[in-house]
């Protein structure tokens, strides 16, 4: 049926498209123009050079260059030093007082008060320690601020503030008021000069917060967070001041000191 076969290849022309024409040449760019020259480096001279020679100057312990002068600066000085020693003899001021060193208790100065609250930051499991305290107005109530003393870089640690009214505590050991929940650690504190339940703060991300203590619910007034011309490096210290534009109410800014170097009015 079926054999093999050598069968005839026929061409068969496009009746419709024309064919291109082919040719060949070639091309040649500027020509570069390349030349070699000898170069050398910079002439070097050694010379030799000596510093000034130093004067040592001598100076005899015990011997007196001027002894006028220190004459007179005695003579001088003399009245006012005797004044004063004779004062430090007449006093009583440090009658029946000895030093005690540093390790034992003075008999004569007892703590009032043993504050104990013991702050921890569950998410790092670090424990805070006392890093800022202010005394309200009334000199009733104190406020302590916590925070990490180890930062080797950015503050995570989530802190607290507590207060004590130490009017109505009778135990010389007792738990705080109000605790105040922080984002960041707490770096300075100051209650405002008249109102007993204003308190100002500064913490580890330059933030600067104010709470009103007499609020049942949130306590936060007033935050500069995210703020743009704020600190940007830990408030290191926190005060209030006396506004200076003339108002019939006396009233206050805070002034706010950050490590970046920013003394700022609020």
């Amino acid at each position: 049926m079926f054999s093999n076969g050598n069968p005839q290849t026929i061409d068969i022309n496009s009746s419709w498209r024309i064919p291109k024409p082919q040719d060949d040449n070639s091309t040649q760019t500027t020509p570069l123009l390349t030349t070699s020259q000898e170069c050398s480096s910079i002439t070097v001279l050694d010379a030799p050079c000596q510093t000034e020679e130093e004067t040592v100057v001598e100076v005899e312990m015990g011997k007196d260059s001027n002894p006028d002068a220190t004459l007179e600066f005695l003579l001088r000085v003399e009245p006012e030093v005797t004044k004063i020693l004779k004062q430090n003899i007449l006093s009583h001021a440090f009658d029946n007082y000895s030093l005690t060193p540093w390790t034992t208790t003075d008999k004569k100065t007892e703590p009032l008060f043993t504050l104990e609250y013991k702050p921890h930051d569950d998410s790092s499991e670090i424990d805070m320690s006392v890093t800022a305290l202010s005394w309200s107005s009334t000199g009733s109530v104190i406020a302590a601020g916590y925070g990490n003393l180890n930062h080797l870089d950015l503050c995570w640690h989530k802190s607290s503030i507590s207060t004590w009214n130490l009017d109505r505590h009778a135990s010389r050991a007792a738990s705080p008021d109000t605790i105040i929940l922080v984002e960041n650690c707490v770096t300075s504190l100051a209650f405002h000069p008249e109102r007993a339940v204003i308190l100002t703060g500064g913490v580890y991300n330059g933030n600067v917060i104010v709470w009103d203590l007499g609020r049942e619910d949130e306590k936060i007034v007033m935050s500069t967070y995210l703020l743009q011309f704020g600190h940007t490096d830990p408030v290191n210290q926190i005060g209030w001041i006396e506004a200076t534009h003339k108002s019939s109410l006396k009233q206050y800014n805070i002034l706010s000191i950050g490590g970046e170097g920013k003394v700022i009015i609020w």
